[in-house]
């Protein structure tokens, strides 16, 4: 395994995971922001193991080129972030505002340091997190047909696409 180089939130654009339980979402996740250029990615203490082998197989070797801070206090984390300039958005099915026209309506005013939040693959985010909700945003990707909910690995995906589309590479 990597030693941990070192244990601040780096970068432009930065995953955080509450509770991702799933090897295979949580390799395919860090495959993901590998690919997108994230350095960072924060692991809530109830996470997969990110050196499981399912996730190393599935992150293709992901893994070894992102800052992972893994038993992460999330909350506390992120509220740091928030402090420091970074702006938190928490992917939730509950939420009012759409990605897609919050991405468009330049007046919302992303700014170049952004987190992307996930929760777990069956219940969200945690109550935890949702209780930090009101200095973070809350968006949700639209769906446009009855399919109850996203994978969690492929909604980062999008949100990683739109987002770098925004604060570019």
């Amino acid at each position: 395994m990597p030693l941990l180089q070192e244990s601040n939130i780096r970068g432009d654009l930065v995953i955080a995971l509450d509770g991702i339980s799933d090897p295979g979402n949580l390799g395919t996740i860090i495959r993901t922001a590998w690919w997108f250029n994230v350095n960072t990615i924060l692991l809530s203490k109830n996470s997969a193991d990110p050196f499981n082998q399912k996730v190393l197989r599935s992150s293709l070797g992901g893994v070894f080129h992102i800052n992972l801070l893994e038993n992460t206090d999330l909350a506390g984390k992120l509220s740091d972030a928030a402090s420091s300039g970074y702006e938190v958005y928490l992917f939730d099915l509950n939420a009012e505002a759409k990605l897609q026209d919050f991405l468009s309506d330049q007046s919302t005013g992303i700014l170049r340091n952004s987190i992307l939040v996930f929760g777990n693959e069956s219940s969200g985010l945690s109550e935890n997190i949702l209780k930090s909700a009101l200095e973070f945003r809350r968006v949700k990707i639209d769906g446009y047909a009855g399919a109850e909910s996203l994978n969690v690995a492929i909604s980062c995906g999008i949100a990683l696409y739109e987002f770098r589309k925004l604060v570019g590479g």
